[in-house]
């Protein structure tokens, strides 16, 4: 009977491991730590047999990223919903953790991340927006530049823009 629940163990570790291989291959970081965390809980192995098995499966995985997936695994679930929901890398979160570090203390740092990337991002955009309207307003300027020397056969200056634009206002 110990050899049958041998096998089957056996044979759930092998799947664990492909599913660890199939979630790194897609660079699921958050996927792959909860499966390592699987092989470290659940068959309670060590990391550097972790390493090794991943290695007989051609996956390469680091002992150092074997800790840090595990790592990674025991962050709170409000942290997982956040790097699943795309809110902050996976790495960043390495990032912010410390030893001794309280969950609440994480979640914290984790939700100041995410504004601060909010707004850098919102910043980001901000300044496309400005970058765009301003090569609109260039083109316009190009425009009526083009039409005016088309007109009178000459370069137009800033004032005869300047009017050109005022008569158009009107």
């Amino acid at each position: 009977m110990s050899t049958v629940k041998t096998h089957n163990g056996h044979k759930k570790m092998i799947e664990v491991l492909k599913k660890i291989k199939q979630e790194s291959s897609n660079n699921d970081m958050l996927a792959t730590a909860i499966q390592i965390a699987k092989l470290h809980t659940e068959f309670e192995l060590k990391p550097e047999k972790i390493e090794s098995e991943l290695k007989k499966i051609n996956c390469q995985i680091s002992l150092p990223h074997v800790y840090n997936h595990i790592k990674l695994a025991g962050v709170p679930a409000k942290v997982k919903s956040q790097i699943k929901a795309g809110k902050i890398k996976a790495t960043d979160v390495l990032g912010l953790m410390h030893k001794h570090q309280e969950p609440k203390e994480l979640i914290d740092l984790v939700d100041k991340a995410i504004v601060q990337r909010e707004k850098e991002l919102q910043e980001k955009r901000l300044r496309m927006s400005q970058k765009k309207e301003a090569e609109k307003s260039k083109t316009l300027i190009e425009k009526i530049s083009r039409a005016f020397e088309n007109v009178t056969g000459k370069k137009p200056d800033s004032s005869d823009i300047n009017d050109m634009i005022r008569k158009m206002a009107v």
